[in-house]
């Protein structure tokens, strides 16, 4: 079946390049380390060290770059719900009913501005012509 998000998890990043990478995004000197940090979290899994915080990051980064409409949405969403949730006395109350409700619209907004002006109608497309392939 055709890759929804085409990524190569074999070939990932050079750790100078994701660092490239975290230097150039506009936050704050903290949350830049926290990525730095982030890109340096390790696990053992059986006699191998799979270094799973570059993969989380550059699939991460690679998501961005997919979706970036997709983005923007749901940073959106999830702003619009800490302002909700930072209202008082209400905000608490409030945000259990209308957060799922807001990030369900901001998900929708950004994939249906995706599919508008990203290429990922052409990537629907050959999902369901693969489905269709399968159930035909």
């Amino acid at each position: 079946m055709n890759q929804i998000i085409p990524y190569d998890w074999e070939n990932l990043p050079t750790t100078r390049s994701l660092q490239r990478e975290i230097e150039n995004l506009p936050i704050t000197a903290e949350a830049k380390l926290s990525l730095e940090r982030l890109s340096k979290v390790t696990v053992r899994a059986g006699e191998q060290i799979v270094e799973v915080g570059r993969r989380i990051l550059a699939f991460a980064f690679e998501l961005i770059r997919q979706f970036p409409n997709l983005t923007l949405a749901i940073a959106a969403a999830l702003t619009i719900n800490a302002l909700l949730i930072s209202v008082p006395l209400l905000g608490p109350l409030l945000q259990p009913l209308y957060g799922p409700v807001i990030l369900a619209a901001g998900v929708g907004a950004g994939a249906l501005a995706e599919l508008i002006e990203g290429d990922m109608r052409v990537r629907m497309d050959a999902v369901i012509t693969e489905f269709e392939a399968i159930f035909a």
